[in-house]
């Protein structure tokens, strides 16, 4: 685990970068998908879903407008029920329950003890739907590219994955939108503890993990600085964990320096206090020397995270994990296909990949298949009993293995 140190960038500066990087093709989420199986590593979504002849098109109704305005939006029943009527079945997952059909970019998951909450990149809305079954209801309309949801216990807070995005909450049954942020160019993925929303940027220039607290009484503030892309985070009682697409720096810029300097430079898992590091003589690396980390989540002592195969490739292949205190970073699972999302209790990890899902327990052996025949698997969690998961098309749920 080596230490870094940062090179510091005018504001105005990682500004005009965010701008430039939200016009090229290397962070755009929003591309579309020709071949109708998206490349997470291009950090594409796609706007056509892949064929799914057991899917049906779920609708629904909304009498409310744009979130960054802060106004009302009340929650709306879709007027098809969850599992339909009959229940759909997946082809692909017999043991699933399908909690949602008919969704056209299906993105970000997250879960309370009672419902799944989700986004839809290309209708643009955010969604909950109870764990228990029944009908969808949708939450927020009219938003650029919704990507992440997370959860506390009296709100649903999302980013809008854009140029000029934004971070936003509201109650979970419906009502006014607070705009926690609409200035951090490209936010992505988010958490929130008792005090603080935090979330990270993907601008390449401008990359970042930001957090606001809860009571608004401040604006937000940048506690982990990057070059490129901070891909997803995960945070714990003191301190926040990221996965980073993070290169020596070049042309100026705030990033991490590795010692000594990779040659190509690659991607990072880092470790900041959750308050942020000015100094920076609190902040570890805790993996180096590896391609594009993406999906990132923590169980115990130890995180777990999908990553490609080398510093020649960005394709992420691969499953890995670090103990946080003792490392070295190691490599659970090889030769997958296109992992994404990654999720973990006490006991096992579990991760999308493409059109799989998958298990291992955390002390190794052989992954154990899911689901398959998905569209796009993407984010993924696991409640007490159950493993939950969203793809292009679907939110599905089934028991643990």
């Amino acid at each position: 685990m080596s230490r870094y140190v940062r090179v510091p960038t005018p504001r105005a500066v990682t500004a005009a970068l965010a701008v430039l990087a939200a016009c090229s093709s290397s962070s755009g989420d929003s591309t579309t998908s020709t071949t109708g199986t998206t490349d997470p590593t291009s950090t594409a979504d796609p706007t056509t879903a892949p064929s799914d002849t057991s899917s049906s098109t779920a609708s629904g109704s909304s009498s409310t407008t744009d979130a960054t305005t802060g106004t009302t939006m009340g929650s709306v029943d879709s007027t098809d029920g969850s599992t339909g009527d009959p229940p759909v079945a997946d082809p692909g997952c017999p043991e699933c329950t399908v909690l949602v059909d008919g969704l056209e970019g299906g993105r970000g998951l997250a879960l309370d003890a009672t419902h799944a909450y989700y986004t839809d990149q290309n209708r643009g809305t955010v969604e909950r739907v109870a764990l228990a079954g029944g009908a969808p209801e949708i939450l927020a309309v009219d938003q650029v590219t919704p990507y992440d949801v997370a959860v506390d216990g009296a709100h649903v807070y999302w980013t809008n994955f854009s140029a000029a995005g934004g971070v936003y909450r509201m109650a979970k049954g419906g009502g006014e939108i607070d705009v926690l942020d609409d200035y951090s160019s490209l936010p992505r993925s988010l958490v929130v503890d008792a005090t603080h929303v935090y979330w990270t940027t993907f601008a390449n220039g401008n990359g970042g993990v930001w957090r606001r607290d809860l009571a608004l009484a401040a604006t937000s503030e940048q506690i982990v600085f990057a070059i490129s892309g901070v891909a997803d985070l995960v945070i714990d009682a003191s301190r926040v964990y990221a996965t980073s697409h993070d290169p020596a720096p070049n042309g100026g810029g705030v990033g991490f320096i590795q010692e000594p300097p990779e040659e190509p430079a690659v991607g990072v898992v880092v470790s900041v206090p959750l308050a942020g590091d000015p100094d920076f003589d609190a902040t570890t690396i805790l993996a180096s020397g590896i391609a594009q980390p993406w999906g990132l989540a923590k169980a115990g002592d130890a995180l777990f995270w999908a990553n490609g195969d080398g510093a020649g490739s960005n394709d992420a292949n691969a499953v890995m994990s670090v103990d946080i205190d003792a490392g070295p970073a190691v490599v659970l699972a090889s030769g997958q296909n296109a992992p994404w999302g990654v999720a973990a209790d006490d006991a096992a990890i579990y991760w999308t990949d493409s059109t799989e899902v998958r298990a291992m327990p955390q002390a190794g052996g052989e992954p154990v298949v899911l689901a398959t025949m998905q569209a796009n698997a993407r984010s993924i969690a696991v409640g007490t009993d159950t493993v939950v998961w969203i793809t292009t098309v679907r939110v599905l749920s089934r028991p643990k293995p």
